[in-house]
């Protein structure tokens, strides 16, 4: 399972140090009880509400790089010559 860090803690696991703002992946063991014990600093990435939550973000990204990278319509006020 893959765990992300949300927490300004150091998290000392298995495989190493999770510093926060990161992720890593874990064994499903180790994970479970790290999320039952940190359920306010660790979340899983990949479990339904994250992804929910990153389905809308990555629409309003689209959305907006759709805004931005759309030409322009210019419109002429003066007639070239």
């Amino acid at each position: 399972m893959e765990l992300f860090n949300k927490s300004k803690r150091q998290f000392m696991l298995s495989t190493g140090v999770l510093k926060p703002e990161q992720s890593t992946n874990i064994a499903d063991v180790e994970g479970s009880k790290l999320l039952k014990m940190y359920s306010g600093e660790l979340i899983q990435v990949g479990n339904s509400k994250v992804e929910a939550e990153n389905a809308e973000l990555k629409a309003k990204i689209a959305e907006l790089e759709e805004i931005v990278t759309a030409p322009e319509k210019v419109k002429q006020t003066r007639k070239h010559k």
